[in-house]
């Protein structure tokens, strides 16, 4: 039986690393007067003296409601305690492993039932297809280009959904003027 060609998997381990942090959001909140953005649970919350990261990465949120929502962090960044910096490998393209952890279902790693968390640990091991860096970079490039035609898309949506709403008023003031005027 001809299988054809087989691709190496990986785990997501392979691929990058984690470093976690002790900041609290409210101790944050009263160092922030530096130029060094702090990322929490929603994103930047403020800018601090000091930094984590000294390179791009990402981070993830590990604990509370929006476990699992990954944002891209620049050089000289920091992260509050409920996230993790995930830190790509050297033959790891940032944008490629930011697409791929957006597309995990954090669900299935959660545990805790008050405060849900996700650990490392847990998905880490999430078996992948191997690219090369340059099909990573392709891959994100094309991924880039389809999250920019949806948000122009739900631009336009909101613009459409606002000249709508606007009619609507519209033909209500007008058949006022039948009834009032």
């Amino acid at each position: 039986m001809n299988r054809g060609w087989v691709m190496n998997r990986i785990q997501l381990k392979d691929l990058c690393s984690v470093r976690s942090s002790s900041l609290k959001a409210g101790d944050v909140h009263q160092m922030s007067s530096g130029g060094f953005p702090v990322f929490g649970a929603s994103g930047p919350i403020a800018g601090i003296d000091t930094y984590q990261m000294d390179k791009p990465a990402l981070a993830i949120v590990k604990d509370g409601a929006g476990f699992g929502r990954v944002f891209k962090t620049p050089a000289h960044s920091s992260v509050v305690g409920t996230m993790q910096f995930i830190i790509p490998a050297d033959e790891v393209d940032r944008d490629y492993l930011y697409y791929l952890l957006d597309s995990i279902d954090f669900r299935k790693y959660k545990s805790g039932a008050t405060i849900p968390h996700i650990y490392f640990k847990d998905y880490s091991s999430l078996r992948l297809k191997q690219h090369s860096l340059s099909e990573q970079r392709v891959i994100a490039q094309t991924l880039d280009r389809v999250a920019e035609i949806l948000q122009n898309l739900r631009s336009e949506y909101l613009e459409f959904d606002s000249l709508v709403k606007s009619r609507d008023v519209a033909w209500k003031l007008s058949l006022r003027g039948c009834f009032y005027g």
